[in-house]
């Protein structure tokens, strides 16, 4: 008799996908005050499921890219539903404040760098994004 080798391969543990969101220049992202935001419409449910979505400045001149803002799930309380959070330049403090940068289309491009991660071995893990929206919050002396 011949022994057979037999060659079990692990499953992976982690699935993910990465998606870039180009950034366009529209009236709302030319306020010299208040301070910049990122709000998603997205689902994370389940073991090591998570949404993480980065706002990038590219320079035009030279190429270096900077992460403005970062949105990870994870520092939300968890839903099995889609839902809405945001986060702001200051670690989350919403209101106005006087940030280090502002949007500038003419010497920078922007986009968002979204991964998308959930579990391959649990049942109902999910990651998804329904909408992104970048902007300004408001301002208003007098509030």
């Amino acid at each position: 008799t011949q022994a057979t080798a037999v060659s079990i391969l692990p499953l992976p543990q982690a699935q993910s996908a990465v998606i870039r969101y180009n950034v366009t220049p529209v009236d709302g992202l030319f306020f010299d005050s208040g301070t910049p935001f990122i709000q998603l419409r997205y689902l994370s449910t389940g073991s090591q499921a998570q949404v993480l979505a980065r706002l990038i400045e590219v320079d035009l001149q030279t190429g270096l890219e900077t992460v403005r803002l970062t949105f990870n799930s994870s520092a939300f309380p968890a839903s099995s539903i889609y839902h809405v959070q945001q986060v702001y330049t200051a670690g989350g403090y919403i209101g106005c404040l006087n940030p280090s940068w502002h949007f500038d289309f003419v010497n920078k491009a922007y986009y968002v760098s979204a991964k998308l991660s959930r579990s391959a071995l649990v049942v109902n893990s999910a990651a998804g994004i329904q909408m992104i929206k970048v902007g300004y919050t408001s301002c208003f002396s007098g509030f």
